[in-house]
């Protein structure tokens, strides 16, 4: 597992070997989350994989640009299923993105 990626640290990478950088947002106990866009510096949602909520204090669901914790109910694991895992992150949700994809976004993983 990993940490959060700086972009100051993206910036050296990216420079120093010349080669593009790109995040993955995963968790130990769900597997990968979001991938992030090839166009864009926000994550796509892996809807497919994991239902990720961005929720509020009160529980209501996030709109974009506002910052809530990360709920997630992964739709893969039948044995010991989790669902509204709290990951204890803290994200930014998004809206539609501008390469076309359709899948939920999250803005930015704060933490």
């Amino acid at each position: 597992m990993s940490e959060r990626l700086d972009p100051e640290v993206r910036i050296l990478v990216e420079n120093t070997w010349e080669v593009p950088v790109s995040s993955i947002y995963s968790a130990p106990e769900t597997g990968i989350l979001a991938l992030q866009c090839p166009e864009q510096a926000h994550f796509h949602i892996q809807s497919e994989y994991a239902r990720v909520e961005v929720l509020n204090d009160d529980d209501s669901p996030c709109q974009p640009g506002e910052v809530g914790r990360v709920v997630v109910t992964p739709l893969h694991n039948y044995q010991t299923p989790l669902v509204r895992f709290a990951t204890g992150d803290r994200a930014e949700a998004g809206g539609p993105c501008s390469c076309g994809r359709t899948l939920p976004v999250l803005a930015r993983v704060l933490e």
